[in-house]
């Protein structure tokens, strides 16, 4: 199991090192890569776990999620989190969107 802290610096800098002001598209494969290259642990989190790490950055508004939908977007939506089968349809299937709405400071 993959320290949470360590986890969520971790894909706050790669959502970083893609886009800073915009949304940056993944796939969960492409960011399950993109965490590899990062030092210590955190290359051999879970898809779970990054799964609740985004939903935990989502519900306390460090990003925002989306998913494209023909030529528009879905945003996530924060009350069906905690519904496996919507987080692994959103996650999972396809690319998504990730912005960082604000940075946390330690």
């Amino acid at each position: 199991m993959v320290d949470a802290n360590s986890l969520e610096k971790a894909i706050l800098g790669v959502i970083l090192r893609v886009s800073r002001d915009d949304w940056a598209s993944f796939s969960m494969g492409d960011l399950h890569n993109r965490l590899r290259e990062c030092e210590g642990a955190v290359g051999t989190s879970s898809g779970g776990e990054i799964v609740d790490c985004l939903c935990s950055l989502e519900a306390r508004s460090l990003i925002t999620a989306r998913k494209p939908q023909g030529a528009t977007f879905v945003a996530f939506t924060r009350t069906m989190a905690a519904d496996e089968q919507y987080r692994a349809q959103f996650f999972y299937n396809g690319s998504f969107g990730l912005k960082i709405t604000r940075v946390r400071h330690r």
